[in-house]
């Protein structure tokens, strides 16, 4: 038995069932990448590039000549070096819950950019008229206002921490993972209906909202949104940020397969694709309070940036 996926653009047949990603329909041809289960215990890296910091633990390698990605939490991911295809090697099957956030949250987006995609540190939603990028530094607010987004006006949400770019004609952002991933105190102070709210592995509380999937389609890019939530700003307000300002405060944010041997090149490569984009899409300063009570005043001064595609949506 096998199960077709759909994640930033591209077709996945897995012979394993893993939460957190959009169905897609078997067509019969054949997928951009197969996912499979290994076999005998995980291989040891021949070279290790990259470590990354926090909770993941996740690691870069290589081992005979294909990509090795691995995490503290659970799961090694042999991944051929064109991203065609990726063995799991785990503790037990089915996969972990832990395993699956791995693979849906960190290894899948890094890996859409061996297929030309751009990968950038943010969330994204959409509405009928479009789809906007939420920017940040972690902390900035973009799940919480991602949530409230979805909740307040019923946007798709795309991506919650790595959005999934496609430059090569229309800037189109592609749905990755599903959901948000929340404290419970942002779950409280929306509002949010408990059902669509579950408890994430390894995190302590932390909770992945997921009200509803919409249709998986592709959203044209309409707004570059860079966040600065502060407790000094009394009512929200956007402020039109220049293309050097934009490419300046966006260069942290891209997310690079491998950060170690390659990093100049795909530096390089996710400019030469942003830069046009941001010369033509606007690009703004969203300052707003650091109150859970304003957001629904922030979604309603957001929402003029593109057409929302239903009003007054509550999650309940």
């Amino acid at each position: 038995m096998t199960f077709d996926y759909l994640f930033g653009g591209l077709t996945i047949r897995s012979s394993l069932r893993f939460d957190g990603l959009r169905e897609g329909r078997s067509t019969g041809a054949h997928p951009d990448i197969m996912v499979t289960s290994g076999t005998g215990t995980a291989p040891e890296p021949d070279h290790e590039h990259f470590a990354w910091p926090g909770r993941y633990g996740l690691k870069l390698g290589e081992y005979r000549g294909q990509w090795l990605m691995r995490s503290a939490f659970d799961g090694s991911f042999l991944i051929a070096r064109d991203g065609t295809s990726i063995q799991v090697f785990c503790d037990h099957l089915p996969p972990s819950q832990a395993l699956t956030d791995v693979l849906v949250r960190r290894i899948l987006p890094r890996v859409t950019t061996l297929f030309g995609a751009t990968a950038i540190h943010s969330a994204a939603l959409a509405g009928r008229g479009g789809a906007l990028m939420l920017l940040g530094r972690s902390g900035a607010g973009k799940s919480t206002l991602s949530a409230a987004l979805a909740h307040f006006l019923g946007w798709e949400i795309l991506s919650d921490d790595i959005s999934i770019l496609r430059g090569d004609g229309a800037p189109m952002l592609t749905p990755a993972a599903t959901g948000v991933c929340l404290w419970p105190p942002s779950r409280d102070g929306l509002g949010l209906a408990p059902e669509h709210c579950t408890e994430m592995p390894g995190y302590d509380g932390k909770l992945r909202y997921d009200p509803y999937r919409g249709s998986g389609d592709p959203a044209l890019l309409q707004a570059f949104v860079f966040l600065d939530r502060t407790a000094d700003c009394t009512s929200p307000r956007l402020e039109r940020l220049s293309l050097a300002q934009g490419v300046a405060e966006i260069v942290p944010q891209i997310i690079r397969f491998n950060p170690h041997g390659s990093s100049a090149a795909e530096r390089v490569a996710a400019l030469g694709t942003l830069a046009p984009i941001m010369r033509s899409t606007p690009v703004w300063r969203l300052i707003y309070p650091a109150s859970y009570a304003a957001l629904s005043t922030v979604a309603a001064t957001i929402s003029g940036l593109i057409a929302p595609q239903r009003q007054d949506h509550t999650g309940a």
